[in-house]
């Protein structure tokens, strides 16, 4: 079974613009809230990567299709990943997860392209304000 994932672009005027990566839990369907990290760059799914994050607070599913103005002056957002989670553990350390894609930016890659992510905290990170963790990409295995 698989969950849904999104990965919103976030124009904010109080912290700059980033991505917010919402992260399905295939293990709990129907859930009313996605596992969520605010990410510095859009990952390329193109080979092992690193990108600095944060984990944030549980989103709503309601973002998994909301593009426009969010509430109370926090910017817009506007989708601009699609995919799907086939395995999701969230701890208050570390966040693991299988992410397939539907559609992968900058490639002709479609779905079947599975991605590995570990999130954990970066005790040395450059900007420890907005981005205190790291996420690492790699390839996962197809299955």
């Amino acid at each position: 079974m698989h969950a849904p994932s999104v990965i919103l672009f976030h124009d904010s005027p109080q912290i700059g613009p980033h991505w917010d990566w919402l992260l399905g839990d295939p293990d709990r369907p129907g859930a009313a809230r996605l596992a969520t990290l605010r990410l510095a760059g859009l990952p390329a799914f193109e080979g092992p990567e690193s990108l600095a994050c944060a984990l944030l607070p549980p989103h709503r599913v309601a973002y998994l299709e909301f593009e426009g103005e969010v509430s109370g002056g926090r910017g817009t957002v506007r989708r601009v990943w699609r995919g799907s989670v086939r395995r999701l553990e969230v701890a208050r350390d570390r966040v693991g997860a299988v992410v397939g894609s539907d559609a992968i930016p900058g490639s002709g890659s479609g779905s079947g392209v599975w991605t590995g992510l570990v999130a954990t905290p970066r005790h040395d990170a450059p900007d420890p304000d907005r981005f205190p963790w790291v996420v690492r990409l790699r390839p996962a295995d197809s299955g």
